[in-house]
């Protein structure tokens, strides 16, 4: 073979080779263009995410300051009520007979409500005639009313005692039938909110009663003169005349446009000048709304009559 028939042959082979490679490139260009758009696209997404992201954190976060705010709100509230307790302007101290004060603090508008735990039934002291005349008033049948009290007492009645209410369905064997994995304490109610483990308790009736009870007065029966409505309802069945007229002396001239207009304390049931508070208990409660959200805080607070530390707090929440 010579040297033109070889090239001649060499240069179809190169030609066919180049033809081919040429044929190739469109499809090689519509894969890296996919490559790109694909590459975008999830780049674009990460982009969305990252943006959402921001955003959440950017809400929880203000929910978070809201909230705090709140809380600090709610807090100074607690202080203001213990401090108009023994204002050393008689005229500027608060009732403690639950009536609701308009407060406003760090532009934040609340009301404040000072209860003295003396005007209510002490879950520990009262006797069953009286709590089954409170569950009488709050909407129970003598029946009903009867049972839950009977469990009641065998709460916190010893084990073995001559007092023991086993009648109705309050002994240790009964809680173990009813599937629950608690059974009486056999002494004093700690809490308030310890009646909502006695067999029988609804959340509906707790919330009914519990503004009438309290265990830190260690009185047998409330005092009148500081006792809310709910209390003189129980303590007065089926006389609603004279609650009213109980509440109406109490008040005095008071006025309710007083609640947007600041505390008076005209004839109402306030401290004593000369009153000790060492050692008597308050119940303070706030309600806030703010940036959409509603907040509320109960505290009970016991008076000590120290100078540097004046309360000590029994319930916060």
């Amino acid at each position: 073979m010579n040297f033109a028939i070889s090239f001649l042959r060499f240069s179809r082979c190169s030609s066919s080779g180049a033809e081919a490679s040429i044929r190739e490139q469109p499809g090689q260009r519509g894969w890296a263009l996919i490559s790109v758009l694909w590459t975008t696209a999830m780049l674009a997404m990460m982009a969305a995410a990252t943006q959402e992201l921001t955003v959440t954190s950017v809400r929880t976060e203000r929910r978070a300051l809201t909230r705090a705010h709140l809380e600090a709100d709610l807090d100074a509230a607690v202080v203001r009520a213990i401090l108009a307790l023994d204002d050393a302007r008689p005229a500027s101290r608060w009732r403690v007979d639950g009536f609701p004060y308009a407060f406003s603090y760090d532009g934040v508008n609340m009301t404040v409500s000072v209860q003295d735990e003396d005007g209510k039934f002490d879950l520990n002291e009262a006797d069953d005639d009286t709590l089954e005349t409170l569950f009488e008033s709050v909407g129970l049948d003598s029946k009903a009313a009867s049972v839950i009290t009977d469990r009641i007492v065998e709460w916190h009645t010893e084990t073995g005692s001559a007092d023991a209410h086993t009648l109705h369905g309050g002994t240790d064997a009964d809680y173990t039938a009813a599937g629950v994995p608690w059974h009486p304490r056999h002494a004093d109610f700690q809490t308030v909110s310890e009646l909502n483990l006695v067999l029988g308790m609804t959340p509906a009736l707790f919330e009914r009663v519990r503004p009438s009870l309290t265990v830190y007065s260690r009185n047998d029966s409330p005092d009148e003169n500081l006792a809310p409505r709910s209390v003189l309802a129980a303590l007065n069945p089926g006389n609603p005349g004279q609650v009213d007229k109980v509440m109406a002396q109490r008040a005095g001239a008071f006025s309710q446009t007083d609640l947007h207009t600041g505390p008076n304390t005209a004839s109402g049931a306030t401290i004593a000048t000369d009153s000790d508070l060492e050692g008597r208990s308050f119940e303070v409660d706030v309600e806030a709304r703010y940036a959409g959200r509603h907040e509320t805080r109960h505290a009970v607070v016991e008076m000590t009559g120290d100078t540097t530390r004046p309360y000590l707090v029994q319930a916060w929440d």
